[in-house]
């Protein structure tokens, strides 16, 4: 079965170290925008360039309009779903972690 993790949450956030062991996951793909924000947004390397290339960096995980959630972060998570982890990675089975509305 091939598994991919792709997720969109901030540092402090409920659960958030479950999905960053990728060791204890054992999945060849795991995708978050904030690893290390505009460098690292993916591992393997080769998938964290593609990312880059083709959707840029994710946008500021802060609240940018101040209504209290992070939707541009939402929507960049789910553009790279959409347009790179389906079609090309082509996973039998998608972790899409969103912590939104959660955040405080």
């Amino acid at each position: 079965m091939d598994f991919r993790v792709l997720y969109k949450s901030p540092k402090g956030a409920e659960g958030f170290t479950y999905p960053h062991n990728i060791t204890v996951l054992q999945v060849p793909e795991n995708i978050n925008g904030y690893f290390d924000p505009g460098k690292l947004v993916a591992f393997p390397a080769d998938v964290n360039k593609e990312i880059l290339a083709r959707f840029g960096a994710a946008p500021a995980n802060k609240d940018t309009n101040k209504d209290g959630q992070y939707n541009e972060a939402v929507d960049w998570t789910q553009q790279v779903l959409k347009d790179y982890v389906i079609p090309e990675l082509k996973p039998d089975v998608i972790f899409n972690w969103l912590t939104e509305p959660e955040v405080k």
